[in-house]
């Protein structure tokens, strides 16, 4: 029923395409049009009644309202997003037949408009899913594959199955759509191969390669793409999955750093170059190349004044390069130069806690006291003004929170940890930083209370589910005599 409700609402907020477009439409077009901003305005009636508990004749209402526009004009696109339409309602219904038969008719209807019929054919895989049948929605979806290998459905389906195995932990059944969809895309490669599409296909290919752990395999398909079309979209993107991927999928820093360089020099002007440019200067400070990072970092500083996005990544990675460097004085005068020159940004919130966080890494104890009270009076004065906004208090929450634990103030830390899970429900880590005190403070009962409450809070996050189950098992262990 959601589903309906969330096509039928983005239909009905479609602009009129035909009024923008009439003067170079065919009179067939300008009628589906019409038709389907009909059936729109009186959609919006019918909802403004209520969507929920619709009987067999409101059904049969909305249904009537599209199939004029099929009926009218079966061959314009217009007519395809209602019969997309009538299947979903079909299918709310429970009647899977009819609802495959109007998506056939979309397929046959569209057979010069692959977009529509993929997409048509991917539906009926869907709806196979929705009764349980696997079988014949993975038949589905090879036949949409195979038909529709270029369209936007025919690309990203061997993908969709190979996570549909993977959800359900079947390593065998996902090792076999892995490798059939390493098979379709090197032949798909091979069918179009100097053609504008190939570099698109070969992206896909790189992308299941570096997903599946094969990451010397993706970065050769990516250097064929730079290599082969230098001048596309493509190909800079390639050239920075190439960086990344040595970076955090092979752990191969200098190669990493030789792409970045490489990418710097080869697009100058591309749009994101301070972010690569930063990037770049971590990566040296991992690689113990504190001296090119330092002066990566003053380069950007100086070279984007005027964008203070960036200029304070750059005084964030100086600071980081300063304390590889073990050089005190200039750690903190970074740090109050980040808060003095971006009093707004969530960046300078986080000063008062990393002052004290570097003092603890250095064992100064005394120092790491002395900066945690400061951030805790800090944070609270923030907290009761006014003037930073919601965001920003948010932020400066997290921290004093983190300052109150540092600080062994557990009864406070969890005060406030319950004040901020209520306030902002959206957000679990709260509750996982409650369990997590609760267990170091080797209160188990109340640990396993809180693991309990997130599992309620959030059923749908497998993520939580399975740590939270894990972390209850282990602290029953430590009940058990």
């Amino acid at each position: 029923m959601f589903k309906l409700y969330q096509r039928i609402v983005r239909y009905i907020c479609l602009p009129l395409f035909s009024l923008l477009l009439i003067s170079g439409c065919s009179d067939s077009r300008y009628v589906a049009e019409r038709l389907l901003w009909q059936a729109q305005q009186e959609m919006k009636s019918i909802a403004s009644r209520g969507l929920a508990n619709l009987d067999e004749s409101r059904y049969n209402e909305i249904r009537n309202l599209y199939q004029k526009v099929v009926d009218a004009c079966p061959l314009e696109p217009a007519s395809a997003k209602a019969q997309f339409l009538i299947a979903d309602i079909y299918a709310v219904q429970g009647k899977y037949r009819e609802a495959q038969a109007e998506l056939k008719g979309i397929i046959n209807n569209f057979s010069a408009t692959p977009e529509f019929a993929a997409q048509a054919q991917f539906t009926i895989g869907k709806l196979y899913e929705s009764q349980g049948k696997w079988p014949k929605a993975e038949k589905a979806y090879e036949k949409l594959i195979d038909l529709y290998p270029l369209t936007g459905a025919g690309l990203t389906t061997p993908v969709y199955v190979i996570r549909y195995y993977r959800s359900l932990n079947d390593k065998d059944g996902e090792d076999i759509a892995y490798r059939r969809a390493v098979r379709h895309y090197e032949k798909t490669i091979k069918d179009f191969a100097e053609t504008d599409i190939a570099p698109v296909i070969q992206d896909y290919l790189a992308s299941l390669y570096a997903a599946h752990g094969d990451f010397e395999k993706a970065i050769e398909v990516w250097k064929k793409t730079m290599f082969s079309f230098p001048a596309s979209e493509l190909a800079i993107k390639a050239f920075l999955s190439v960086a990344d991927t040595y970076a955090n999928g092979l752990s191969d820093i200098p190669n990493s750093i030789i792409s970045y360089e490489a990418f710097i020099e080869a697009y100058p002007k591309f749009k994101r170059i301070g972010e690569i440019r930063v990037r770049l200067g971590l990566l040296y400070v991992q690689n113990d190349q504190t001296l090119q990072a330092i002066e990566v970092f003053e380069d950007i500083i100086h070279d984007y004044q005027k964008n203070p996005e960036i200029a304070v990544k750059g005084y964030v990675g100086l600071a980081y390069a300063y304390q590889k460097e073990k050089d005190t004085e200039k750690v903190i005068q970074t740090y109050e130069k980040i808060k003095a020159r971006f009093p707004d940004r969530i960046e300078s919130t986080g000063v008062p806690f990393l002052i004290g966080q570097y003092y603890e890494q250095l064992k100064y104890s005394s120092k790491a006291d002395l900066a945690y009270d400061a951030a805790i009076m800090e944070y609270k004065i923030i907290l009761e003004s006014d003037e930073r906004n919601e965001k920003t208090k948010k932020e400066v929450a997290n921290f004093l929170a983190l300052s109150y634990i540092k600080k062994n103030k557990t009864a406070e830390a969890l005060q406030l940890l319950r004040m901020l899970a209520e306030k902002y429900p959206d957000n679990p880590m709260y509750l996982m930083d409650m369990a997590a005190l609760y267990t170091n403070l080797k209160a188990v009962d109340k640990a396993i209370a809180t693991y309990r409450e997130l599992m309620r809070r959030y059923p749908n996050n497998r993520l939580i589910l399975g740590m939270a189950q894990t972390q209850i098992s282990v602290l029953r262990e430590k009940l058990s005599p």
